[in-house]
């Protein structure tokens, strides 16, 4: 994840547009601060919650986290996936690793090494195949979770929102106030409840 000219070949054996960032992996919450800036409380409550699994947190990147990653921006999505050998080849490479799904870019993703081996085999030099048994991720009730806690936009910079503060003064995990929700993204200032 953090060196350009692999991740660029992340792209190339995808097909994937560049500017489609790569979410990196990490093992744990603790190295959260080693790759983004201005971690709120609240990321390491939901990662306490959820992690490891499928959430990914899209967080404010630090300077270490190359813009060929992130597709040019500068937030990077972080999840911590949940596979004992994922797990151990992290902490062993200290480093995070980039590994999106393994198909082309457009197709469906794999749900077993055949179905990646049928798509990808000619070019990718290595495949793991980590999968024990039903493996599939219930994104539906990981968005039932998510949604008994808080479910709104997320404010983009400059967005005006009533009864928030802004300014060097504002405090950074004020709530926001209820808005409705979109594109089922959450706001992580309303997380007061994990």
């Amino acid at each position: 994840a953090l060196d350009e000219e692999a991740v660029l070949h992340i792209f190339e054996a995808k097909g994937r547009p560049q500017d489609n960032p790569l979410i990196i992996h990490v093992p744990d919450a603790s190295w959260l601060e080693r790759y983004c800036k201005d971690v709120p409380e609240s990321a390491h409550r939901l990662a306490e919650r959820f992690w490891p699994g499928p959430l990914t947190m899209i967080l404010p990147r630090k300077p270490i986290v190359p813009l060929r990653t992130t597709g040019g921006l500068d937030t990077v999505g972080v999840r911590c996936p949940n596979h004992p050998i994922t797990l151990d080849i992290i902490r062993a490479a200290d480093v995070p690793i980039a590994a999106p799904s393994g198909n082309t870019s457009g197709r469906p993703s794999p749900t077993c090494l055949a179905d990646m081996r049928e798509d990808m085999d000619d070019v990718q030099e290595m495949m793991m195949d980590g999968m024990v048994g039903d493996t599939e991720i219930d994104e539906d009730e990981l968005d039932r979770e998510l949604a008994s806690i808080s479910v709104e936009p997320m404010p983009t910079p400059g967005m005006s929102v009533p009864g928030q503060q802004v300014g060097p003064t504002a405090d950074p995990i004020a709530p926001v106030p209820s808005m409705p929700a979109q594109d089922n993204a959450f706001n992580l200032n309303d997380l007061n409840t994990l």
